[in-house]
């Protein structure tokens, strides 16, 4: 999730309890690796070169959101939940997959402040133990597009439209 955009729009003890999870999240994060003759970057820069642990699931579709997570079984609950995050009632949707044949554990989706935009996300996977995570923009319509294509086929369409997620150093 991107959580510059998610923190920006919770408040008080869920604030901490979200920060307190991002805190755990990034520990889960290897940091960029510096070449030997190049200088450390300055603080504040951005990378996308960020991997992060794999992510597990141990039923076959789990759904979660700012308030809740659970296993599910059909379509129409990860439509309402993402009807739910367009009404504002939840900050974010999350859909993992059991079993990932295509490399894709899970996809996210929030809104983009001041915008009609959302952004989705991937979570896929390298190697044995690692996964990267990319981003793109698009209308709440093509998110449900993307959700529906993900949740009966677990794979993503166009995944060269999505860029690496930027992280700072």
């Amino acid at each position: 999730m991107n959580i510059r955009k998610f923190l920006n729009r919770v408040k008080g003890k869920e604030k901490l309890e979200a920060f307190r999870e991002a805190a755990r999240y990034c520990e889960t994060a290897l940091p960029p690796q510096l070449a030997s003759e190049k200088e450390p970057s300055a603080q504040g820069r951005l990378t996308t070169d960020v991997t992060f642990e794999k992510t597990r699931c141990a039923v076959p579709y789990r759904l979660s959101t700012s308030e809740w997570e659970r296993g599910i079984s059909s379509w129409d609950e990860v439509e309402e939940a993402l009807e739910k995050m367009q009404e504002g009632e939840v900050e974010f949707v999350i859909l993992t997959v059991g079993e990932a044949p295509h490399g894709i554990r899970f996809i996210q989706t929030c809104p983009l402040p001041d915008r009609e935009d959302v952004t989705v996300e991937l979570s896929l996977e390298e190697g044995k133990s690692r996964s990267r995570l990319v981003e793109k923009d698009c209308s709440m319509e093509e998110c449900i597009a993307i959700f529906r294509t993900f949740f009966h086929t677990a794979d993503v369409p166009d995944r060269e439209e999505y860029k690496p997620m930027s992280f700072y150093q």
